[in-house]
């Protein structure tokens, strides 16, 4: 087997890895901060060798920009998701401070384009879990119109006591509210 191919069908197992070595290093108090993705962009992971409801047999950048895959893409987005929760669940149930890993730590999730197909950044969901410590307003459906992830951004790290601004100031207005008590 090539090493890219092995690298595929591990591809699931590698990132629990990963998300595992997270969990220490902050169990640990080596750090409260890390950036994890479960793949590049431009990636060729063929998940219809890793699920079989995943019917389309490109990698899954290719998927992402086919318009007839729409099933294939959602039920690879779904298998990160579970992938995440996988974790999540390990978080919530390790003790930490006054409460879980999971209340202690704010987890963003979300995809670099909110429609692959066509590279937009409008309307891009994003997720985010745990942070109750943090003050995390949770059970809420907010839409930043005309705002940009760097704004997102720019709240999260002022709910941690932080002022910042990111990337070109044509892309950033200013931390959204609503996201923080």
């Amino acid at each position: 087997m090539n090493v890219a191919r092995q690298a595929e069908a591990e591809h699931l197992a590698l990132s629990q890895n990963h998300l595992s070595i997270i969990q220490t290093a902050f169990q640990c108090d080596l750090t409260r901060v890390a950036t994890f993705t479960f793949a590049h962009g431009n990636s060729d992971v063929r998940f219809n060798k890793l699920d079989s409801k995943v019917d389309k047999g490109d990698g899954h950048h290719g998927v992402s920009h086919d318009p007839s895959a729409t099933l294939a893409q959602e039920r690879i987005d779904q298998i990160y998701a579970e992938q995440l929760s996988i974790a999540l669940q390990k978080w919530k149930a390790t003790p930490d401070g006054n409460g879980s890993l999971l209340d202690n730590t704010l987890v963003v999730f979300f995809n670099e384009c909110a429609i692959g197909n066509f590279h937009t950044i409008e309307r891009m969901p994003i997720l985010m879990l745990g942070g109750k410590n943090v003050g995390l307003q949770s059970g809420q459906l907010l839409n930043f119109k005309g705002s940009y992830m760097n704004d997102v951004w720019a709240a999260i790290c002022g709910a941690y006591g932080i002022e910042a601004k990111f990337g070109d100031a044509a892309f950033a207005k200013g931390p959204v509210s609503g996201l923080f008590a």
